[in-house]
């Protein structure tokens, strides 16, 4: 039993110009499995910790929308969400095209900085990679990569699906940098056995011990040098045989 208290949260998403509920959109918390899909009338509740988070809003056809939330100041007559139409392109959800090797080139490139070069990460498969928008021409050196859906992601090492709504990724060959920003929703596989669940909890602990959210946490709650991260100051000095 959970010893965390969790509190209702609970809403309607609507049509900012028909004021009508919008049907299926997902409500959610990113980067967590708490979230669920509105009603046929748009309405929408489930249970979430304690505490301050993002939510995000989105269908297909309409802009996502992010909003803050705190549990300690929660609306007692629930939430009013709007989402606006959105008038980009819809007809490349899925297109069934030759592509050419620089584009398989690009995608494996892409796969290697978003997903991951760990082996939980190389096991992990994009299912609908032929929405993906692979740009290495518009900037010199620069890979610029968008969907016009939320990327369907199956990782089979940590029993996780993954939803993921990208909202920018770019790699840089001449710099050597990447960056790339967006908003996940995780659904537990609910179909393994127990002997592979112990596997998997395995998995991501190994996955979870040393990585940035570990740290982070540990920075939150004032455990990180007890969990073994190590902080150093780095003073730079000028070398005498090098003047600037």
């Amino acid at each position: 039993m959970s010893l965390i208290a969790q509190v209702e949260f609970w809403g309607r998403v609507l049509d900012s110009t028909t004021q009508s509920g919008i049907p299926y959109a997902s409500v959610f918390l990113p980067g967590s499995t708490f979230g669920v899909s509105t009603d046929e009338s748009g309405l929408f509740s489930f249970l979430i910790p304690e505490g301050e988070y993002e939510v995000m809003v989105r269908l297909v056809g309409y802009t996502p929308k992010l909003i803050n939330l705190s549990t300690f100041d929660m609306n007692e007559n629930g939430y009013t969400i709007a989402l606006n139409r959105s008038y980009r392109e819809l007809d490349v959800l899925e297109v069934e095209v030759q592509r050419d090797p620089i584009w398989y080139e690009n995608l494996k490139l892409f796969k290697q900085y978003f997903l991951g070069r760990t082996k939980n990460g190389k096991e992990t498969s994009i299912l609908n990679q032929n929405i993906i928008r692979l740009d290495s021409e518009s900037v010199p050196s620069t890979l610029q990569v968008k969907a016009p859906d939320v990327l369907q992601i199956e990782n089979p090492n940590l029993g996780y699906r993954i939803e993921y709504l990208l909202d920018e990724f770019m790699y840089s060959s001449e710099k050597g940098t990447f960056f790339f920003s967006g908003y996940s929703r995780f659904f537990p596989d609910s179909t393994i056995n127990r002997s592979r669940a112990k596997r998997i909890e395995s998995n991501r602990k190994e996955a979870y011990l040393g990585s940035m959210q570990h740290l982070i946490r540990g920075l939150y709650e004032g455990t990180a040098a007890d969990e073994g991260f190590e902080f150093r100051s780095i003073e730079k000095k000028k070398n005498p045989e090098r003047p600037e």
